[in-house]
């Protein structure tokens, strides 16, 4: 079980794709299309790791981003040398985005989080432990940090991996295993505000995690629909391997059963 990739709608399809092949060298792996829904989006492997997917469709909105709201708030990128990072960076200041934080220094490891193209937030870090370039984490702002730590030990079997917190800032969080591949970040302080997500506005948008056999997908199912869950679609018959469901708080998760995207 791993976190497969993380879905970001955009408006500007093909400046998102040039955006990670130029500062990042993310290839694309394949299209996925739906020309009766005018929906279109680019599945990019950034190396070893998990995938980013490209969307667009014509009802996307490019609206502000509140940084104080639940959901989604940003997605890690490891880099594979402090050098990478520091190029990064630089193109960042070149390119005009707000930074909330950077490296105080340009040698060892290293970290910074950016607002970047069409208000994405990405943190862009080094570590020498672990130099390969792939997706580290995606974070999401809650307000029930304990509840939302159950909800992915529950479904998922999600284990801690470490906690990180600033008591002067308020701010806490729980560092998620969730099987092979990315962690999961759960944040929260006290000026988060739990407000209703549009699903048509550009962001990060879904957090796919793949399971490792159906049985365990269709229990999954099974428990979102015991809870009252949203669901986009899930499998019909035997040959579905996939959910699109809003669960905790609004947030949306594909689950599926391991292949494919």
């Amino acid at each position: 079980m791993y976190i497969a990739n993380a879905g970001l709608f955009v408006k500007d399809l093909e400046g998102a794709r040039k955006f990670f092949e130029d500062y990042f060298g993310a290839k694309l792996a394949f299209e996925y299309n739906e020309e009766e829904n005018k929906y279109y989006s680019y599945i990019m492997d950034l190396g070893d790791g998990a995938r980013i997917e490209l969307m667009t469709k014509p009802e996307i909105v490019d609206t502000p981003k509140d940084p104080n709201r639940t959901g989604f708030a940003h997605v890690a990128i490891r880099v594979p040398s402090r050098e990478k990072l520091n190029e990064v960076i630089d193109r960042f200041h070149e390119n005009g985005y707000h930074f909330f934080y950077e490296p105080s220094s340009r040698e060892g490891n290293g970290e910074c989080r950016v607002v970047t193209f069409e208000d994405i937030v990405l943190e862009v870090s080094y570590k020498d432990t672990e130099p390969a370039l792939r997706m580290a984490n995606v974070g999401i702002f809650v307000k029930d940090l304990e509840g939302a730590r159950k909800f992915f030990e529950d479904y998922f079997g999600a284990t801690l991996a470490f906690e990180y917190n600033e008591e002067d800032n308020k701010y806490y969080s729980y560092i998620m295993n969730v099987g092979d591949g990315a962690k999961l970040e759960l944040m929260t302080k006290p000026e988060i505000v739990d407000q209703p997500k549009e699903w048509n506005r550009t962001g990060i948008a879904h957090m796919a995690i793949r399971v490792d056999s159906r049985e365990k997908l269709n229990e999954v199912i099974r428990r979102f629909h015991e809870n009252g869950y949203h669901f986009f679609y899930e499998p019909k018959g035997n040959e579905g391997r996939e959910c699109r469901v809003v669960t905790f708080e609004d947030n949306i998760l594909e689950v599926a059963v391991e292949a494919g995207m």
